[in-house]
């Protein structure tokens, strides 16, 4: 399919070029369409330095955008690329395109940065359905562009209060440790799970996996990172936990984003839907955990609980290790329960980037002077609230002994509260798995 148009007097806000009456022949194949139409995994951009595409999402908070996620290397310039979009009729339209860098500390140095290009969208294209990205450079000549990638745009609508993001499984095969982990957050209210993969899951999770995917509580995505897992910090996560914030902005009213070793628990409230109707305050864009380690490897508790038995015939470590470390301050190994559309940019353990219609909407002079003293004064910008570790903590149960595992170390037993419901859950899952 050739499409023809016209691009006159366009520019970008960072790079003032005009492309006068530039013919430009569009040809996206029929196979990367239906490729691309049916699957969510890397594809290139096509250019020198090797960008590469995971998937586009439709953003109105502000003035309406495509947000794709991307890997990028971390000295591309902001204005490398175009974005092409297409609505349902075949339309064509060029946009402003601009490449937002996901911070990330510099010491860590890798070939590639998690990013984002913003693709800018008109009134008038906000039918957009599908988008592609082509390098700038290939505008200059009137040409035939053969785009090599193609993407779906997510539009989301609300159809979960509570979500859970969890990063890309890796030569994972704890088969316990993940019913654990699901069914304690089902039991407390959690009602989606998001997960990501790398080629094929081991086959040891596979059945766990295939069992919550046909019960509509978890959804998979193949994460094929394209580049060696060395250029990037652990394979992608900074950009994975953004693909999971924006698949589920709109969609769900809260997203935790926690590993498979961790849950979270509180001695105070009974559900996560208790939990935030007490510790979200009107101005809480996110709360906080903190963290405290269970050791695996130290010995599993001698006081009796309901289901012990099987506790200890399956090795049901969230029951067993009840010897707890010394509790991380904020900040440190935490993780957080976010509002979507509050969050512009995340890191691993805290929130990067508030998003604040005012700043996005306002000249930054005066949002800087006149609109974000009066929101600080009556507390009411978006921020983080810590959670205190007597209301909930962050469970992580870990395997391997580290430095941080610090004294003093006490038993916890909150967990067996639970183990009358619980056990019962994990073993007729189990069942169901065989």
């Amino acid at each position: 399919m050739f499409i023809l148009f016209v691009v006159s007097d366009w520019k970008t806000p960072n790079t003032p070029i005009a492309f006068k009456n530039v013919a430009v022949d569009i040809h996206i194949s029929t196979a990367l369409q239906q490729r691309g139409a049916k699957n969510v995994e890397f594809q290139p951009v096509g250019d020198l330095n090797k960008t590469y595409l995971y998937s586009a999402y439709y953003d109105n908070r502000s003035s309406p955008m495509i947000r794709i996620i991307a890997i990028v290397r971390n000295y591309s310039p902001l204005d490398t690329f175009i974005c092409v979009s297409q609505t349902e009729t075949k339309n064509l339209t060029i946009h402003e395109t601009q490449l937002e860098f996901i911070p990330e500390p510099r010491s860590w140095g890798y070939a590639y940065q998690s990013a984002m290009i913003i693709c800018k969208l008109t009134n008038s294209t906000q039918n957009t359905e599908t988008v592609s990205v082509i390098e700038k450079s290939a505008l200059r000549t009137n040409i035939t562009l053969r785009p090599l990638n193609y993407m779906n745009v997510t539009k989301n609508k609300l159809k979960q209060n509570f979500s859970r993001c969890i990063p890309v499984l890796h030569d994972f095969h704890d088969k316990m440790a993940l019913i654990q982990m699901l069914e304690t957050d089902i039991l407390l209210g959690m009602e989606h799970f998001i997960m990501y993969y790398n080629d094929d899951y081991p086959s040891t999770v596979g059945g766990v996996l295939e069992f919550y995917q046909s019960k509509g509580f978890l959804e998979l995505h193949h994460w094929n990172l394209p580049i060696n897992t060395g250029d990037i910090h652990y394979y992608g996560q900074i950009a994975n936990m953004h693909d999971c914030l924006y698949r589920l902005m709109h969609r769900s009213k809260y997203v935790l984003f926690a590993d498979i070793d961790e849950v979270v628990i509180s001695p105070v409230f009974k559900s996560w839907l208790d939990l935030t109707n007490n510790l979200l305050k009107p101005n809480c864009a996110s709360l906080q955990f903190p963290n405290v380690f269970f050791p695996i490897a130290f010995k599993s508790t001698n006081k009796k609980f309901s289901g012990m038995t099987d506790a200890l015939k399956y090795n049901m470590t969230f029951f067993l290790k009840t010897t707890q470390t010394k509790v991380h301050s904020i900040g440190d190994r935490s993780k957080q329960l976010v509002k979507p559309e509050s969050i512009y940019f995340l890191n691993i353990h805290s929130v990067l980037t508030y998003y604040c219609k005012e700043s996005q909407t306002r000249p930054d002079s005066v949002y800087i002077l006149y609109i974000y003293p009066v929101l600080k004064y009556f507390n009411m910008d978006p921020q983080t609230c810590n959670v205190n570790h007597k209301d909930a903590m962050l469970h992580h149960y870990r395997n391997n002994v580290t430095s941080d595992m610090n004294k003093p170390y006490v038993e916890n037993t909150i967990m067996h509260t639970l183990s009358g419901h619980l056990i019962p859950n994990i073993l007729k899952t189990m069942n169901s798995i065989k």
